[in-house]
């Protein structure tokens, strides 16, 4: 049996959803990292993120065109969201800027975890383009962090894997 969605759940899905890779954009993501801060602070859990982007996303699109820099987000987004747990969530911040909120997990456990990723979309076909590789840096909630100073520095260490080579 089939049901038809309500338009106001569909509103408010079409406006939590990034329209090009199907996962989370990166208003619905704040919600979601505020709401798993406040169950590891509730819980002492540790909670864990990362931030991803590809390497030379622009130079990508200006090589291939649009069409393989929006292929190649929608295959970094199926790759990352089939090697995550049930409980990761995968957001699509802006650009080709993704994050994973990683509960119950510490900055070890989410730095493999996103080795694993970055791994998978090295040796990854992405018809069309060039090779495409990803960069990726980890962070882990501190006692009294907020969610932009944990983002923060999740993205500062980002930037130290592109500067640092990148595919790293």
């Amino acid at each position: 049996l089939r049901t038809e969605a309500q338009p106001a759940e569909l509103v408010a899905h079409l406006e939590a959803t990034d329209y090009l890779t199907g996962v989370p954009n990166r208003r619905s993501g704040e919600q979601l990292l505020d709401h798993e801060m406040r169950r590891a602070l509730r819980y002492q859990a540790p909670l864990a993120v990362f931030a991803l982007d590809l390497d030379r996303f622009a130079e990508l699109n200006e090589r291939f065109g649009t069409a393989c820099g929006d292929l190649a987000l929608r295959t970094l987004a199926d790759i990352t969201r089939g090697l995550l747990r049930g409980s990761d969530m995968l957001v699509r911040s802006g650009g080709d800027l993704f994050h994973v909120i990683a509960p119950h997990t510490n900055a070890a456990e989410c730095l493999a975890m996103a080795e694993k990723i970055r791994a998978a979309v090295a040796g990854a076909e992405f018809p069309g383009c060039d090779h495409v590789t990803v960069s990726i840096g980890v962070a882990q909630l501190l006692p009294q962090e907020s969610g932009d100073q944990l983002m923060l520095r999740a993205n500062a260490a980002l930037a130290r894997a592109k500067r640092d080579g990148r595919n790293l």
